[in-house]
């Protein structure tokens, strides 16, 4: 018995043994180690990644919040750039306005009177450039090479005026009025009646060109004319009726003829005998077909 149990006891040493060396054999093979490490990398790379990730959303954020930040000062900036400019423009009267206009005039006119003869040739400016840089100390950039293009030639290497009617100007002598309708412009409203434009309203707008206040535009509207009625033929008798004071339905007045731009009206009375009916002329009347005056022909 006793030789029973020291055999069995023998075996279980043997299997423990046997399971012991397998777990070594299985810790020691090469392939699950390695499998193991590029797990443990990948692991760790994914981390890093995500890390990376974290840290670029957040480096961005905050340029993004930074030149967020950049832009509004730029902007405070430039409102309050704006707000002195506008505050700097002095403003104009209308003794200023007056001149300003005036001025252009000058300039251009002065400009104009520098040719050499009858050949209008140009003396003093040799390029139309040089016109604009003059003009632009009165005028607008824009209305000084509008001018100059319209009113200089270049022919073969020299500057020549065309002779050409000119624009309306403003008239030192006629109303007129100064509207402010913004900050950037005041606008000079006058209105001119002449036998070459007729019947005209001026528009000549002022900018502040930095220094000075500048013509910029001249524009022209022509100024509709009221309609006026002619007087009529039944009109006419009418005011000759109410001129008269005829109530008398015996009395009657009548168109006869026209005389120019003048109807001629009869007034008459019928006049009843026994046996005979006549008229009687009363008086014979014009009234203007203009002007619904009325004037006594016998007179």
């Amino acid at each position: 018995m006793k030789k029973l149990l020291t055999v069995s006891f023998a075996c279980m040493l043997l299997a423990v043994g046997c399971s012991n060396g397998d777990d070594q054999q299985a810790n020691t093979d090469p392939s699950v180690n390695e499998d193991q490490e590029k797990q443990e990398n990948n692991e760790n790379e994914s981390k890093d990644e995500t890390n990376q990730e974290t840290n670029e959303q957040e480096d961005n954020q905050a340029t993004e919040e930074k030149n967020q930040d950049e832009e509004d000062q730029n902007e405070e900036g430039n409102d309050i750039e704006t707000s002195n400019e506008d505050e700097n423009k002095p403003s104009l009267t209308n003794e200023q306005a007056k001149e300003a206009a005036v001025q252009a005039e000058t300039s251009l006119k002065k400009i104009v009177n520098s040719t050499e003869g009858d050949s209008f040739k140009m003396k003093g400016y040799e390029t139309k450039e040089d016109i604009v840089k003059e003009l632009t100390n009165v005028m607008s950039q824009n209305l000084a090479q509008s001018l100059t293009d319209a009113f200089f030639v270049m022919r073969d290497g020299t500057l020549y005026l065309e002779p050409k009617g000119g624009p309306l100007w403003f008239e030192k002598g006629v109303d007129f009025k100064l509207k402010h309708p913004s900050d950037k412009e005041y606008v000079i409203v006058q209105e001119q009646n002449n036998e070459m434009s007729g019947n005209v309203v001026m528009h000549y707008t002022l900018k502040y060109n930095g220094e000075n206040w500048v013509l910029d535009q001249m524009k022209s509207q022509r100024k509709k004319q009221k309609d006026v009625s002619k007087v009529t033929e039944e009109q006419a008798v009418e005011l000759v009726r109410k001129q008269i004071g005829a109530q008398d339905e015996s009395v009657k007045i009548e168109f006869d003829h026209m005389d120019g731009n003048r109807y001629v009206i009869h007034v008459y009375e019928v006049v009843e005998q026994e046996n005979n009916t006549h008229t009687a002329t009363k008086g014979w009347y014009y009234v203007d077909q203009d002007t619904g005056e009325v004037a006594n022909m016998m007179n």
